[in-house]
């Protein structure tokens, strides 16, 4: 707590020392209550008017001054980040990891450069999230709580995967949700192994047990193309040790991104996609409460 009250004590100093009356016409406790009033709550969304409020920050008083305010909004999230984990269901080793984050993201708050404490920045976005208690850190992988599977999945499967989408949706969720949606967590690469998403897997069971009205895990990406196990073998646990234990995949077809992720730190891919013989494509990975939980009471 002190290392935060000293960096909080630099941060409105320098902020002030810029502009004196900037903290007084749009206090940083303003910004936060705007930012979880927006009714989807995703971790990279603005409300209207804290858009505005960087647009005016950054033009008027210049990116270095909008930095350092966003970096005040994630110091004074931490400081409050027992009275957000009040009336929420974590396990201890999620709590555990909140405060790993917390000291992580606090560390970086002395040293990294500039541009990236900005809305473009992905990375921002997360720690925004983590910070604001709307993003769960499990491992390897970020969980956030949604009211329900986007429709987007069911429009952009091929027809015949809309319907065994809808089918699996029915006889294995009950429901459209509420459900954990993943988000690639990149500083917990070290992780990215079998060890490491097997304990997220675990942690996320542990979330589903203490709270019993989220249906189930979800995540898109192309790590869960069942194509990925021949091109990169290392890779295939990801979606097999799910899919032995009741979760399926569904075809979402291909898209840049996906394109991009997959082949940015792989030669081999990158070959295999130049000789016509791996497209990467997008796949929806579901995992249905029971069978998440019937998994891990098998593993402890």
């Amino acid at each position: 707590m002190a290392v935060l009250d000293d960096l909080a004590a630099s941060l409105e100093g320098a902020i002030t020392a810029r502009t004196p009356d900037l903290l007084s016409r749009k206090p940083v406790d303003r910004y936060i209550r705007l930012l979880d009033e927006i009714p989807t709550a995703s971790y990279a969304e603005q409300a209207p008017e804290t858009q505005q409020w960087c647009e005016e920050i950054s033009r008027e008083h210049g990116q270095a001054t909008l930095e350092s305010y966003h970096k005040l909004v994630l110091r004074t999230l931490m400081t409050g980040s027992e009275s957000r984990a009040m009336g929420k269901c974590y396990p201890d080793s999620i709590r555990g990891l909140f405060a790993k984050e917390f000291q992580i993201i606090t560390e970086e708050l002395s040293y990294k450069s500039q541009n990236c404490y900005v809305y473009s920045q992905d990375q921002f976005c997360k720690d925004l999230g983590i910070c604001r208690q709307i993003l769960i850190p499990c491992g390897v992988q970020l969980a956030a709580t949604v009211k329900r599977l986007p429709l987007r999945y069911f429009i952009t499967t091929r027809v015949r995967h809309s319907v065994l989408l809808v089918d699996f949706v029915c006889r294995k969720l009950g429901s459209f949700g509420p459900l954990f949606n993943y988000y690639n967590h990149r500083r917990a690469f070290l992780e990215f192994n079998p060890d490491g998403w097997k304990a997220c897997y675990l942690r996320t069971a542990e979330l589903l047990q203490l709270n019993p009205s989220v249906r189930g895990v979800f995540g898109s990406s192309w790590w869960f193309d069942p194509k990925v196990a021949e091109v990169s073998p290392r890779f295939g646990f990801i979606r097999e040790l799910p899919e032995e234990h009741g979760a399926r995949v569904f075809n979402l077809g291909e898209d840049e991104e996906s394109t991009q992720n997959a082949l940015i730190n792989s030669l081999e891919r990158q070959r295999l996609h130049s000789a016509g013989a791996y497209k990467p494509k997008r796949y929806l990975m579901i995992w249905a409460r029971n069978d998440l939980l019937h998994w891990a009471a098998r593993e402890r």
